[in-house]
C-alpha cells in the first residue's frame, strides 16, 4: 500500500501531541493525587523517599483517549476492543493502587481485558508459526485459551518489572519502538497511528518516572493500573502484527521484542515452584533486586537492563529483517531462557557478578520480604 506524503508527518504530529498531553496530565495529576493520598507510601518491600503519586498509568490512557476523542486516530472495531480492554485494566489498576485488591479480582479484570481481544476485535492467537520446522501449528479450538493465557500472562510479566524507577516503561518502549519499526517497514497503515500514540504516551510518562542522575528520585509512579496498561498494550500490537489475516511478524519474534521481561518471569515462576512458593506471590527475588544488592546501584541497575533487552530485541529485529528460519529463533530463545534460569538458580561463575545467583537462592528458598 502506497504511502501519502504527509503521513510521516502526521505520525510526528500525533506523537508530538500524545507526548505533551501525557506530561501535562502527569503534571496536573501530581497535585490532586498528593492531597487526595493517592500515593504510594514507602515500607516493607517499596524502599522508595517519599509518598510518590500513582497517576502515571491514567496520565497515559487519558493521553490516548484525548487522542481519539480530537479525531487524530482512526479506531475500527478491532481497535474500539482495545479501548475497552484498556478501560477495563484501568478501573481494576486505579481500584487495586487505593485499596489493595486481592489476586482474584486483578486476575478477573485481566481475564476480561484479554477476551475483549477475541470478543471485539475477533484476533486471537490462532497460529504459533513454524516453531519446529514443520510448517505452521494452528491452534484449533484452544486459541481462546491461548490467548487469555498469552495476554495475563504478558500483564503480568510487566507488573513484574515494575520495581525501579523507568524499568517497566523503558522495558515497554524498547518492545513498541520495534514493533513500530516492523508496523512501518510492512506499511501498516492502519495500526501506526496507534503504535505512535501509545509509544509517545509511554515516552512521556517515562521522562518523569526515570533516574537520569544518580540522585534524581521519580516524580510520578504509574502504579498496577499503569503496568497493566502497557502490557496489555504491548500483547496488543503483538497479537494484530502476528495473527492478522496477512500476518507481517512470526509469533516468534515478537516473544524476542519482549525477551528479557518474559524470560526473567518464566525464570522467576520457575524459581517459585521449586522452593514451594507461590508463583505470584510478592518478593524482592527479581533479578532486578539482585542486581542491586550486588551493588550496581538503582540507575545503573536500570540502564543495564534496559541495554541487555535492547539487544536482544534488536537481535530479534535483525534476524526477522534477514529473514532467519523461526524453527531456528525458538531453539536459540530456548537456549537463552534454559541457560538464564540455570545461571540465576546455580549462580554460574562466569556471570559477570558472581554473588547475584547467592542473592537470589537466598531470596527465592531462604530469607523472603
Amino acid at each position: 500500500m502506497d504511502i501519502d506524503t504527509s503521513y510521516p508527518m502526521q505520525l510526528i504530529g500525533i506523537s508530538v501531541l500524545v507526548f505533551c498531553l501525557t506530561a501535562m496530565l502527569v503534571m496536573l495529576l501530581h497535585v490532586p493525587a498528593k492531597l487526595t493520598g493517592w500515593v504510594d507510601i514507602p515500607g516493607g518491600r517499596k524502599q522508595h523517599d517519599g509518598h510518590v503519586p500513582l497517576v502515571g498509568g491514567l496520565a497515559m490512557f487519558l493521553a490516548m483517549l484525548l487522542a481519539t476523542q480530537a479525531g487524530l486516530l482512526t479506531w475500527s472495531g478491532q481497535s474500539n476492543g482495545f479501548l475497552f480492554g484498556a478501560l477495563l485494566l484501568m478501573v481494576f489498576g486505579l481500584l487495586d493502587d487505593r485499596f489493595d485488591m486481592p489476586p482474584v479480582a486483578k486476575l478477573l479484570g485481566q481475564g476480561l481485558a484479554a477476551w475483549s481481544l477475541v470478543g471485539f476485535g475477533d484476533t486471537g492467537i490462532s497460529s504459533l508459526g513454524d516453531l519446529l520446522g514443520m510448517g505452521q501449528i494452528s491452534l484449533g479450538t484452544i486459541n481462546l485459551a491461548v490467548t487469555l493465557f498469552a495476554v495475563i500472562g504478558l500483564i503480568n510479566a510487566l507488573n513484574f518489572f515494575d520495581g525501579l524507577d523507568g524499568l517497566a516503561a523503558g522495558l515497554s518502549l524498547i518492545g513498541l519502538l520495534l514493533l513500530t519499526s516492523v508496523a512501518l517497514l510492512t506499511n501498516q497503515v492502519q495500526l501506526l497511528p496507534m503504535l505512535i500514540a501509545c509509544l509517545a504516551a509511554v515516552a512521556g510518562f517515562w521522562v518523569f518516572n526515570m533516574r537520569f542522575r544518580a540522585d534524581q528520585r521519580a516524580f510520578v509512579f504509574m502504579g498496577n493500573a499503569g503496568s497493566m496498561l502497557l502490557g496489555y498494550t504491548l500483547a496488543w500490537f503483538s497479537v494484530h502484527l502476528t495473527q492478522a489475516n496477512d500476518p507481517v511478524l512470526p509469533p516468534i519474534y515478537a516473544l524476542w521484542f519482549l525477551a528479557l521481561p518474559l524470560i526473567e518471569t518464566l525464570s522467576l515462576i520457575g524459581r517459585r515452584l521449586q522452593a514451594g512458593r507461590h508463583p505470584f506471590q510478592a518478593g524482592r527475588d527479581h533479578i532486578h533486586h539482585a542486581l542491586m544488592q550486588a551493588g550496581l546501584g538503582h540507575a545503573k541497575t536500570v540502564w543495564t537492563l534496559l541495554f541487555i533487552q535492547l539487544l536482544l530485541a534488536g537481535f530479534g529485529f535483525v534476524c526477522w529483517h534477514a529473514g532467519v528460519a523461526e524453527h531456528l529463533m525458538f531453539a536459540a530463545f530456548l537456549t537463552l531462557l534454559l541457560g538464564y534460569h540455570a545461571a540465576l538458580l546455580y549462580g554460574c561463575k562466569w556471570i559477570a557478578w558472581p554473588k547475584i545467583g547467592r542473592i537470589l537462592r537466598d531470596q527465592t528458598f531462604g530469607k523472603t520480604s
